[in-house]
């Protein structure tokens, strides 16, 4: 299908034929992370999508035919000067026909202009781009991996220090810590939402209220040395039985004394406490110091994406 009969304009509302929307994600959905995943999902999309349009800080686009049928959905969240890709699909008759870089054109346009420095996705069910057709980004393949998390509970650990949950009020020097941590990390550039202290704050903030999935004080957890946080894990059930650890950081001066290990086994227990049969997910790139960690741990690979980033890295 020829670039001028789609048109591309904002949105603010679902499209008539969502219905087609949310059994073509379910589809996506359940070939990766399983069926109860999928049928979590076809329950709950409409209200998911619904509440995503309505959130302050989200733009979306729509592709759509002469007819006016709606078939490329693309939703983007602002962070400041940053923005990420939270949702983006093409119904399947209408995928690899160029229909994804028309929304993209659109949308990253549209961030330029309004301020917005970088963009990065990582989110794209239904969604095939090459990096040789978009000038200008940068590409890095990242490893989704998992464990089953009453195996990862039951790991030694190091035992000099314990982790407890998070509170409101010790957001500041966690926030410090994460920064810190990200300081000079080799994949630095794919989270720019800590990118300083504020962001960092900003994102945990985010996290408690739920925005990358239902989760619990427990789950978000933090090591102490006085009044200095060394190390912090976030994470989060996007799916039913599947808890993403978001981020696992551990202060540069506080690394290879077992913290990454500690703050991963004691959040598994936390998870298995209630949810025996939890698996524990995380993504990870080769460049990562992490990567030999989480493998001795017990994650191995399941899914991989590729993650795009525009603007300044």
């Amino acid at each position: 299908m020829s670039g001028n009969r789609i048109r591309i304009s904002s949105m603010e509302a679902l499209p008539n034929n969502f219905p087609a929307f949310r059994d073509s994600m379910t589809e996506d959905i359940g070939a990766i992370y399983g069926a109860d995943a999928a049928q979590w999902f076809r329950e709950c999309a409409r209200r998911m999508m619904t509440a995503l349009l309505q959130q302050d800080k989200m733009l979306a686009w729509a592709a759509q035919t002469t007819a006016n049928e709606t078939v490329g959905l693309l939703y983007v969240a602002l962070d400041g000067a940053h923005a990420r890709v939270s949702l983006f699909h093409i119904l399947p008759a209408y995928r690899d026909q160029g229909i994804e870089y028309l929304l993209l054109e659109e949308a990253l346009d549209t961030l330029k202009k309004g301020g917005i420095r970088s963009t990065l996705c990582d989110i794209a069910f239904g969604v095939k781009l090459q990096a040789d057709a978009m000038p200008g980004v940068h590409t890095c393949p990242r490893e989704v991996m998992k464990a089953p998390a009453a195996t990862i509970a039951n790991t030694s650990t190091a035992q000099d220090a314990s982790s407890v949950p998070l509170k409101s009020i010790q957001f500041g020097p966690a926030a410090a810590c994460m920064a810190r941590a990200y300081a000079n990390h080799p994949d630095a550039r794919l989270y720019h939402e800590i990118g300083s202290e504020t962001e960092a704050h900003a994102l945990l903030v985010r996290s408690q209220q739920g925005a990358y999935g239902h989760t619990t004080p427990q789950w978000m957890r933090a090591l102490w040395q006085g009044p200095t946080c060394t190390g912090v894990i976030l994470a989060g059930m996007p799916f039913p039985g599947m808890v993403f650890i978001t981020q696992v950081c551990v202060d540069p001066q506080h690394q290879r004394r077992g913290h990454g290990s500690r703050l991963i086994a004691e959040l598994a227990q936390a998870v298995v406490a209630n949810n025996p049969d939890a698996t524990l997910a995380l993504g990870v790139t080769q460049a990562s110091p992490a990567r030999r960690l989480y493998e001795r741990l017990g994650f191995r690979r399941f899914h991989t994406v590729m993650t795009f980033l525009w603007g300044n890295h």
